[in-house]
């Protein structure tokens, strides 16, 4: 008897953290808010000057980079005590955060690469700012940090979404959008008015409209259709998903009524992820809804600018918009869930 106790102690001190516990998960998640959010409302910052910033050190970066460094220190701490317990430098942190870990490193290197390219360059503005080596460096390792909880849930086993996952997939939508800010339909309405925008040529501002609902769609499209190749989702994954963008994605350009958009397209796709259940053993279900859902929030879009500012485009261009952003996200369905010839093909190719 004895000796069965010990053996069960040694193997608990020898056991790895494995998947996370439910407070390390949802503190992550808090952490990776407070980064996002910094990094958003240093967007608002840099959208509203009216001339160059000369000072790298404002309070817009320092809750950035504290963000950063709260989740750097959470992790590190978890490492150490990790380390304590288990004796051991594998898996010193629960299955799939060693890469978020790896990007909070990258992140602060990249934080002060940032500052020495601002120190030669200065700061940039607009478009120039989104391109800027060091911004897009950190960008991608921002990405890493946030999909963590994500990574570790497609990890794990179960077929149901937790709702930290679904929130880490909002976030790394996010720092997509983050990216893609300079054709960004939540911040440039160039639909919106009764008139077209002065700043350009009428076919420039249908053209770039168009072209930022595309870009929109697909990003939506790509991260619900890994996560239905992947899980089952709760009911109110889209909403969530779509509104925390809309949280931190509208306010840069002012425009805090287009949450409203996001929330009613995201009613309109859990509706239809009730109604289709789509899944991979539900191809047409599955295809199905990933037309619908862009088309529905492409749709919710231009309802509330028609309710707010009116909707200058022509009715062939608006109605027009709401099919091909369906036909985007139907397309990138297939890129996940290829035909029966296609996965026939697939099998072929593995077993060669």
């Amino acid at each position: 008897m004895a000796s069965t106790t010990r053996a069960s102690v040694s193997a608990q001190l020898t056991r790895q953290p494995g998947a996370a516990s439910s407070r390390f998960t949802w503190t992550f998640v808090v952490l990776c808010v407070w980064l996002m959010a910094g990094a958003y409302l240093d967007s608002w910052h840099h959208h509203n000057l009216t001339r160059p910033e000369t000072n790298f050190l404002t309070p817009y970066h320092f809750l950035l980079y504290s963000g950063m460094t709260a989740i750097g220190t959470y992790l590190a701490i978890n490492v150490v005590r990790n380390y304590r317990r288990y004796g051991t430098w594998t898996d010193l942190l629960p299955d799939g955060y060693g890469v978020s870990l790896l990007g909070t490193v990258l992140f602060g290197i990249g934080g002060a690469i940032d500052f020495l390219w601002h120190a030669r360059f200065g700061i940039e503005l607009s478009v120039a700012a989104l391109f800027s080596p060091p911004h897009l460096f950190l960008m991608l390792t921002g990405g890493l940090i946030v999909s963590g909880p994500l990574r570790a849930a497609m990890r794990r086993g179960g077929n149901r979404a937790t709702w930290p996952a679904i929130i880490s997939g909002a976030l790394t939508l996010s720092m997509l959008t983050f990216f893609l800010q300079f054709d960004q339909p939540l911040i440039d309405r160039w639909a919106a008015g009764v008139a077209p925008d002065p700043r350009g040529p009428m076919w420039m501002e249908e053209e770039l409209g168009m072209i930022g609902l595309i870009l929109y769609a697909a990003m939506v499209a790509g991260l619900l259709v890994m996560l239905l190749r992947r899980f089952e989702l709760p009911i109110g994954s889209v909403t969530v998903i779509l509104t925390i963008n809309a949280l931190l994605v509208s306010p840069v350009a002012n425009h805090t009524e287009l949450v409203l958009a996001a929330l009613l397209g995201g009613v309109a796709g859990d509706t239809l992820l009730y109604l289709l259940r789509p899944s991979p053993g539900r191809p047409n279900a599955f295809h199905t809804f990933m037309f619908t859902a862009p088309a529905a929030l492409t749709a919710a879009y231009l309802l509330v600018l028609a309710a707010t500012t009116g909707v200058w485009w022509a009715p062939t261009i608006w109605t027009g918009a709401i099919p091909v952003t369906g036909m985007v996200g139907w397309l990138v369905s297939f890129m996940a869930l290829p035909g029966a010839a296609a996965a026939a093909r697939i099998a072929q190719t593995t077993v060669r």
